[in-house]
């Protein structure tokens, strides 16, 4: 997988799964371990989080792309 071109490829897991590595192997807060959170990964690696309701974003976020990050960020 490091070898592979990167996509931009959006993918969003819920606080509760497995994934949820935000804060235990990457920098920065927690993301709590409960269905409401969710997080958004752009080819891997942690650009937004969703927790009791406030979307933070820990990557730059093109504003084409912006819309996207929020649509995968509601579930």
């Amino acid at each position: 997988m490091r070898r592979k071109e990167t996509s931009g490829q959006l993918v969003a897991v819920s606080g509760a799964d497995p994934l949820n590595l935000v804060g235990i192997l990457t920098p920065g807060e927690r993301v709590p371990a409960i269905t409401a959170s969710r997080i958004v990964y752009r080819d891997g690696i942690p650009v937004a989080t969703r927790v009791a309701g406030t979307v933070s974003y820990l990557a730059e976020v093109a504003d084409p792309e912006r819309a996207a990050v929020l649509l995968a960020l509601r579930g």
